[in-house]
């Protein structure tokens, strides 16, 4: 699970950001993310996640969702220390409506492979207390 990763400043923080910054689908493709590795370099900036927050964007849609995937981001980052595993996979899926996004009929059912895959995630993590920052995204990974 490579959400509480993302603001980390390393090469495990870019990777994880890497990873979910398109998932759902916020129209950041390969295009945006070597404008933003570019930006990086060019700024100055050691991380991605760092570039992204001050990057400035004039496209209004870009503009917006990279302000949800920050608060969002930055809102787990809040949260990492007082929730528990299985209550941040909950908190991710409802916020992100990932059931929806990876459901083969865009409306999520209890039969499909994806979403039951996500429930034995969901209940494995209910087995552990914290989430071991900087480890997270080496354990554990949801993709669409």
């Amino acid at each position: 699970m490579p959400y509480p990763d993302i603001s980390m400043k390393s090469v495990e923080g870019d990777d994880a950001l890497k990873n979910v910054i398109n998932a759902p689908n916020r129209y950041m493709g390969k295009i945006f993310m070597t404008e933003l590795k570019d930006y990086a370099q060019n700024e100055n900036h050691n991380h991605l996640y760092e570039a992204l927050k001050r990057k400035p964007f004039v496209v209004p849609y870009l503009k917006h969702n990279i302000r949800e995937f920050i608060k969002l981001i930055d809102s787990l980052m809040q949260k990492i220390k007082t929730t528990e595993p299985a209550e941040m996979i909950m908190k991710l899926r409802e916020t992100l409506d990932y059931d929806r996004w990876i459901a083969e009929d865009d409306i999520p059912s209890p039969d499909d492979n994806l979403i039951a895959n996500l429930n034995e995630l969901q209940i494995a993590a209910s087995k552990y207390k914290d989430i071991p920052f900087g480890q997270s995204s080496k354990t554990i990974t949801i993709s669409g």
